[in-house]
């Protein structure tokens, strides 16, 4: 289930795969010649104030190294906490 995001709200989705050297974006690791893991990854979602670019709330799933990376679940997880982050600090 897709996450509903708040109206007046930007999302950014970067997706980091696990490689040999670590935690990379695929570009990267296709530049530097690293070996990408199907297994492990970290999806990062920041929830941005349009007008300004500010950051308004970051959300993070991780897969474990020994769990098969799934880009969508990642995405729906991380953008979730960022939503869930973003109301706390609205009702605060």
């Amino acid at each position: 289930m897709k996450p509903r995001v708040p109206d007046g709200v930007e999302v950014r989705v970067s997706h980091l795969r696990l490689t040999d050297a670590g935690y990379n974006t695929k570009k990267q690791a296709k530049e530097h010649g690293y070996t990408i893991s199907t297994c492990g990854g970290m999806t990062v979602a920041r929830l941005l104030d349009p007008a300004t670019e500010e950051i308004r709330a970051v959300g993070i799933a991780i897969c474990r190294a020994d769990e098969n990376y799934n880009k969508r679940l990642g995405r729906t997880i991380a953008i979730g906490r960022a939503i869930k982050e973003l109301s706390m600090e609205l009702t605060s």
